[in-house]
């Protein structure tokens, strides 16, 4: 009898944790539980096909690890995985800093010559515990030419990391299956918006960071910057927290694709 109790109680456990991961899209499995929450449809960028869009990526020379400890790829081909899950039609462009350069004013620079090079989009997935603030050439580069940087919220279990907290940045956290981020944000006064990034699947595996969130902020962005190339940064932004559902204090919500690009 107690096996039998034991058994049913362990179907009902498998029961809850299906109907909670299940989607009335039939389209997707069960591991896309992130294109799911984003409201990802197929070919939902096939209006740009025919001019495409880019977005410029500052990251550092480093590895990432899978959940489990047992997969191991470079943190650039990470963010890049994220872009081909998304889109094939975003161009991607790395400056890569070496874990000795990675310094605020080698940030700077290579976000500097991004926008020279005419990205919009900057995905900015590393961080620091250390306060410091953008250049005032910087500041006005980033206004003057409509830039979007879409920084990673950083990893740790409190507050916000830089340039996260940075002026004239998007800050972006990570959440699981069940739309939860990880973050302790009493205090922190910048509100930041929420994509999958906690337990995702990549490489046949899973890997967690809010470097993986900012990038499905940073394409979507981008694809939307495209597809309105009269609209100034302020009424992009307007559209994309419009799109946005689960809002709270601490973050605009998540975005939506299907609503975003659909209306």
């Amino acid at each position: 009898m107690k096996q039998v109790i034991s058994l049913l109680t362990t179907l009902m456990f498998l029961l809850v944790s299906f109907s909670a991961c299940t989607s009335t899209d039939e389209a997707l499995p069960v591991t896309d539980w992130d294109l799911r929450a984003i409201g990802y449809y197929e070919n939902w960028d096939k209006e740009l096909s025919d001019k495409g869009y880019k977005i410029g990526i500052v990251d550092i020379a480093s590895k990432a690890i899978s959940d489990d400890g047992c997969t191991e790829v470079t943190h650039t081909d990470l963010l890049k995985a994220i872009v081909t899950r998304l889109t094939a039609i975003c161009e991607v462009e790395v400056i890569e800093l070496s874990e000795e350069n990675n310094t605020t004013d080698e940030l700077i620079r290579a976000i500097e010559m991004l926008i020279d090079r005419g990205h919009k989009v900057i995905n900015v997935s590393l961080g620091t515990s250390e306060a410091f603030e953008f250049s005032d050439e910087l500041n006005e580069k980033i206004i003057n030419n409509d830039v979007f940087v879409i920084c990673s919220a950083g990893n740790t279990s409190v507050g916000l990391m830089y340039p996260a907290l940075c002026k004239n940045t998007y800050s972006v956290l990570p959440c699981d299956i069940y739309k939860r981020t990880n973050k302790n944000l009493e205090g922190v006064e910048k509100c930041s918006y929420t994509m999958p990034g906690l337990h995702v699947q990549l490489f046949d595996n899973y890997f967690s960071g809010s470097s993986i969130s900012a990038v499905y902020f940073s394409v979507i962005c981008a694809a939307f910057c495209a597809a309105h190339p009269n609209l100034e940064r302020d009424a992009i932004i307007n559209n994309i927290q419009n799109s946005c559902v689960l809002n709270d204090g601490n973050s605009y919500g998540i975005i939506q694709i299907d609503s975003l690009f659909k209306n």
